[in-house]
């Protein structure tokens, strides 16, 4: 439970991550 927990954590931090680099992109 706690591994898919910790792996479901890493998903969203993940698709945050490429939230985050797709705005950076957009700006320029």
């Amino acid at each position: 439970m706690a591994i898919q927990l910790l792996s479901r954590g890493n998903f969203f931090v993940c698709l945050f991550y490429l939230f985050l680099v797709g705005q950076g992109l957009l700006k320029y």
